[in-house]
């Protein structure tokens, strides 16, 4: 999905953000293998990424990070990350029960007029 350096990343993630209304990443099942200043790092993934109305749909898709990191200075950092697809699936979100299971709950977005940017924290707007 994407492959370069930090700022490239920074410059690359609104961009491919725009396409979705909402996404969730859950990492589960973490095994670290570490010698001396290296390490590797596997991680179970189940990401969700719904589209924008009218048409919305649910992209899943389960797999596995590989990650490469390195320890410098005391610090540990990446400095590879893969993403190994294993199963996936494109699903028409049901509105009816999607509008009768949110009624009570503000609905997450993937940009600025999500929940989470109210909190300065959270947001890091705190200073």
């Amino acid at each position: 999905m994407f492959c370069g350096g930090p700022d490239d990343f920074i410059r690359w993630l609104p961009e491919m953000m725009k396409q979705w209304e909402a996404t969730i990443h859950s990492i589960t099942n973490s095994l670290f293998a570490i010698n001396d200043d290296t390490a590797e790092g596997e991680h179970l993934v189940t990401a969700f990424h719904r589209t924008h109305p009218p048409d919305r749909k649910e992209f899943t898709v389960w797999g596995r990070y590989l990650d490469t990191y390195h320890r410098r200075n005391g610090v540990w950092k990446f400095s590879r990350r893969s993403l190994v697809f294993d199963h996936g699936r494109i699903t028409p979100v049901d509105e009816e029960s999607f509008a009768i299971m949110g009624s009570d709950a503000t609905h997450g977005r993937a940009n600025q007029l999500d929940p989470s940017w109210q909190m300065p924290l959270l947001a890091g707007l705190a200073g």
